[in-house]
C-alpha cells in the first residue's frame, strides 16, 4: 500500500486522512535508500518501528495503534523485530568492527564527541543511544541486528526523530551540531563504513509471515 492508502486507513472516521500521511511517509522512507520490499525490515515492526515512530511524532498518542496497522496492512501480522530475524542468514549480515564493540557505545560515543566540540556530547549520547536500540529488541543477536539501523537509511531517520541541524551555545561561540551526520558518524566509528541499505537487507530470505526463500 501506498503512504496515503494507508493514511486514509488509519484515520478512518475520526481525523482527515492527511493528519496521518506523515507518520506512513516515514514508516515507508527507507524505500528511498532500496526499492527491495524488504526495506520494511528498518521500520516494520511494532516494537522498534513503534518506539522510533513515537520518537518521532511525540505528540500522536495514538502511534502505536497506527504503526501496528500499517504493518498488519504490508506484512499481514504484527510482527517484531526478532520476527524478522527468523528469516535472517546472519553469517552474511554486515558486521560491526570487534575493535569497537570491545570499547562499547560509550567508546563510540568519546571517539565520535573527539571531533566536535564538547557542547555537543548531549546530541551524541541521544543519537548514538537510538542507533544502538535494535539489541534491546534481538538480545540474542546483538552485533548483528546492529545492521537494522547501522546503514545508509538511518540519517534520514536520525533527521526525523532529532529534528534539523541545532545551534548550541559554547560559552560566547555559537556551535552547531547536526543529528544526521553524528549518525553518520557513529555508523562509520563503528562499522568503519556505512553499510548500503540493500547489502543489508538482501541477507533476509523472506518477510515475517512470508515463505522463507531461502
Amino acid at each position: 500500500m501506498r503512504p496515503w492508502q494507508h493514511a486514509r486507513s488509519s484515520s478512518a472516521k475520526e481525523r482527515h486522512w492527511s493528519a496521518d500521511l506523515a507518520i506512513h511517509e516515514f514508516l515507508d522512507s527507507t524505500k528511498a535508500s532500496c526499492a527491495d520490499r524488504r526495506h520494511r525490515l528498518v521500520l516494520h515492526h511494532v516494537d522498534l518501528g513503534a518506539e522510533l515512530a513515537e520518537r518521532a511524532f511525540p505528540d500522536r498518542p495514538d502511534i502505536r495503534g497506527i504503526v501496528e496497522r500499517h504493518v498488519r496492512e504490508d506484512l499481514k501480522v504484527s510482527c517484531t523485530l526478532a520476527d524478522w530475524f527468523r528469516h535472517c542468514d546472519l553469517a552474511r549480515v554486515p558486521a560491526p568492527q570487534r575493535r569497537r564493540m570491545a570499547i562499547g557505545k560509550a567508546g563510540i560515543v568519546n571517539l565520535v564527541c573527539g571531533r566536535l566540540d564538547p557542547v555537543c556530547r548531549p546530541v551524541v549520547e541521544a543519537v548514538t543511544e537510538l542507533m544502538f536500540l535494535p539489541p534491546r529488541y534481538v538480545p540474542e543477536h546483538p552485533e548483528k541486528s546492529l545492521a537494522v539501523l547501522m546503514n545508509a537509511a538511518s540519517p534520514a531517520i536520525v533527521r526525523q526523530v532529532f529534528g534539523p541541524p541545532m545551534e548550541l551555545s559554547a560559552g560566547n561561540r555559537r556551535v552547531m551540531a547536526d543529528p544526521a551526520w553524528i549518525a553518520e558518524a557513529v555508523i562509520v566509528t563503528t562499522y568503519g563504513r556505512i553499510p548500503d541499505l540493500g547489502e543489508v537487507v538482501r541477507c533476509w530470505t523472506a518477510e515475517p509471515g512470508a515463505p522463507d526463500r531461502g
